[in-house]
């Protein structure tokens, strides 16, 4: 039996409380799309983080889901498949804090290596499906916590026959949660149409009115 004093000590040694890992990408190549607009995808553009209509995709589209560079494990990094020393990176932000695929980071600095580190957080979008991710940077500098984001401005065409490219930034408080959830892997499918039928408009004279819009099994 415990002396009251080894019972003190154990009430007073703090408890150390692990927080569980949600759930995680798969490793290996995948796509990667935002749930705010899931017909286009993320490809680099001469190294620069764009999304494009994935009508136009090719192999510049292809990513690479790799353990965090930074080795925190409930975190990713992201590679270019074509360019696999190519790393999403806020470290390569431009002045209007568009991001790019920077090179040799995995052999470079831990600074370098945790501004291409993203951790995998619970999808901002209300509503999104399991299978959909926030990403946010776990960068040690002035980016730090800020989310992987779909820009809502667009820019030049980066792809041939493409109507209009959009920048991925890395923001703190994204305005629209949708743009910074992504969905890695498979593109999940679109939501059911909902149709609807005019019982007022019958296109084939022998389809009774009071037919149209219900059946039976």
């Amino acid at each position: 039996m415990l002396s009251w004093a080894t019972h003190l000590c154990l009430m007073l040694i703090p408890a150390v409380v692990h927080a569980r890992a949600g759930p995680m990408p798969k490793l290996g190549e995948a796509n990667i799309f935002p749930f705010s607009d899931l017909t286009k995808e993320l490809h680099h553009c001469q190294f620069w983080a764009s999304v494009s209509p994935s009508a136009q995709a090719n192999a510049d589209f292809n990513m690479l889901v790799a353990p965090a560079l930074n080795g925190a494990a409930d975190a990713i990094s992201l590679h270019a498949a074509t360019y696999p020393t190519h790393y999403l990176s806020v470290s390569g932000a431009s002045s209007s804090g568009d991001l790019q695929f920077v090179d040799g980071v995995a052999s470079g600095s831990a600074v370098g290596k945790a501004a291409a580190s993203w951790q995998i957080v619970p999808a901002l979008a209300a509503g999104a499906p399991g299978a959909l991710y926030s990403l946010r940077s776990m960068s040690t500098g002035s980016a730090s916590g800020a989310y992987l984001s779909l820009a809502t401005n667009s820019t030049a065409p980066c792809l041939k026959g493409d109507p209009a490219s959009f920048d991925v930034i890395a923001d703190k408080t994204p305005a629209d949660p949708k743009a910074a959830t992504w969905a890695i892997g498979e593109k999940p499918p679109a939501p059911p149409a909902r149709v609807e039928v005019d019982a007022g408009v019958v296109t084939n004279p022998a389809v009774n009115k009071r037919w149209m819009g219900c059946h039976s099994d």
